[in-house]
C-alpha cells in the first residue's frame, strides 16, 4: 500500500486577493481610528485650555454683590454635552491578531464561508473626575446690617473680613462743620458723587474730581492722628470760624462803603460837577481871610494912645477894602458858576 505524502496546501488566487483586500481594509480602518483618536485628544486639550482661560477671566473680573455691595468674584459653570464613545474599537494589536487568525482559518474554509470575527471590548476612554474640575465658590463676606459709624470701626471691620467699604464726606466743604476725615461708611459705591474713598485692608483710595490717589493704611492713620492733634490747638480749631467771620465783615463793610459813596455822590452838593470848583475857590478865599487880623499890636516899642488908635483905624480900613474885594470876587465866581451851569443844561437839552 503506497504511503501518501503530505502535500502543501495551496491557496487559490481568488482567496489571496480577498485576504489582501481585507488586510488593506483593516489597515485603513486602523489609520482612520488613530486619526479620530488624535483629533479627539486635540479637541479635549483645546476644551481644557478654553475652560482654564475662561475660569481665569471669571476670577479676575469682579462684580458687586446686588444686596450687600461686597465685591465677590464668581467663576462660570459650563455644562458640556456627554461625548459619544464607540462601543467597539479595534486596536492595532487586535487587528494584527485577527489578521493572523484569518490566515490560519483560510486554508480550512472556503472563500464563501469566511465569517465576521467579534471585536474585543474597548475600555472607557473618558477622564476620571478630579477635584480640580469641581467648581468651588469663594466664601461670601456679608457686611453687617448696620455699618460702622466711626472710621476706626470701619478699619477694624475691613481688616477682619478682608472686604471693601466706601467712604463719603459727612459734610460738604462749604460748611463750617467740614472735616476731611469725617466720613459716612457705605457698603456700595455712592451714586452721583465725584468725591469718595475706597477703604481696604491695604489702604485708602481717594477719588476727587476724576483724580485718584492711593494712601497706605499706616500713612492714612498717621495723617488722621496728626490732624486730630492739630485740631486740639485753639488757633486751628477756631480758624474756619474766624476766617468766615472776617470774610463776612470785610464784605459787609465794603458793601456799606460803596452804598454810602453812591448816596453822597447823588445828594451832596459839593461833589456835583457845577458846584465843585466854585466851592473850592470860595473855601480858599475864606482860608486866606481867616489869617487876616483886625488889630495890629506891636509890643516891642511903646506907643501913644492917639498913634495906636490911628494905626488901628488904618488896619480897619485895609480890612474893609479886602472884604470888599473878596465880595466882588465872590460875586464873579458865583456868576461864572451860574453861567457854566446854564451852558451845561442847554448842552444837555440839545443832546437830548
Amino acid at each position: 500500500m503506497a504511503s501518501t505524502a503530505a502535500l502543501p496546501t495551496t491557496v487559490p488566487p481568488g482567496q489571496q486577493q480577498q485576504q489582501q483586500q481585507q488586510q488593506q481594509q483593516h489597515q485603513e480602518e486602523d489609520q482612520e481610528q488613530q486619526q479620530q483618536q488624535q483629533e479627539e485628544e486635540q479637541q479635549e486639550q483645546q476644551q481644557q485650555q478654553q475652560q482654564q482661560q475662561q475660569q481665569q477671566q471669571r476670577w479676575t473680573e469682579s462684580e458687586d454683590h446686588p444686596r450687600t455691595g461686597v465685591t465677590v468674584m464668581l467663576p462660570t459653570i459650563q455644562v458640556t454635552e456627554p461625548r459619544v464613545v464607540p462601543t467597539e474599537v479595534v486596536p492595532v494589536d487586535a487587528s494584527a491578531r485577527c489578521q493572523a487568525d484569518a490566515y490560519k482559518t483560510s486554508s480550512s474554509t472556503s472563500p464563501t464561508d469566511v465569517s465576521a470575527f467579534q471585536l474585543p471590548p474597548v475600555p472607557q476612554t473618558g477622564k476620571a473626575r478630579t477635584p480640580s474640575m469641581e467648581v468651588r465658590l469663594p466664601p461670601l463676606v456679608v457686611p453687617p446690617s448696620v455699618p460702622p459709624t466711626t472710621l476706626d470701626g470701619a478699619v477694624e471691620l475691613v481688616k477682619q473680613n478682608n472686604m471693601l467699604l466706601y467712604l463719603t464726606p459727612r459734610h460738604p466743604p462749604s460748611r463750617l462743620e467740614y472735616d476731611p476725615y469725617s466720613f459716612n461708611v457705605l457698603s456700595r459705591r455712592p451714586r452721583g458723587s465725584n468725591h469718595y474713598a475706597i477703604l481696604s485692608s491695604e489702604g485708602v483710595t481717594q477719588v476727587w474730581a476724576g483724580q485718584v490717589t492711593f494712601t497706605s493704611m499706616d500713612d492714612f492713620r498717621r495723617e488722621v492722628e496728626l490732624y486730630m492733634r492739630l485740631t486740639k490747638i485753639r488757633f486751628f480749631r477756631n480758624f474756619r470760624i474766624a476766617k468766615t467771620w472776617q470774610v463776612w465783615r470785610r464784605s459787609v463793610r465794603c458793601r456799606k462803603v460803596r452804598e454810602a459813596k453812591i448816596r453822597l455822590t447823588a445828594y451832596l452838593i459839593t461833589l456835583q460837577p457845577p458846584f465843585y470848583p466854585t466851592l473850592v475857590n470860595v473855601a480858599a478865599l475864606c482860608h486866606r481871610l481867616s489869617h487876616m487880623g483886625l488889630i495890629q499890636v506891636r509890643s516891642e516899642e511903646p506907643a501913644v494912645v492917639e498913634e495906636w488908635v490911628a494905626r488901628q483905624q488904618e488896619t480897619l480900613e485895609a480890612v474893609r477894602s479886602r472884604l470888599a474885594a473878596f465880595r466882588s470876587l465872590l460875586l464873579q465866581v458865583v456868576a461864572a458858576m451860574t453861567h457854566a451851569d446854564e451852558n451845561t443844561a442847554e448842552a444837555e437839552g440839545e443832546w437830548t
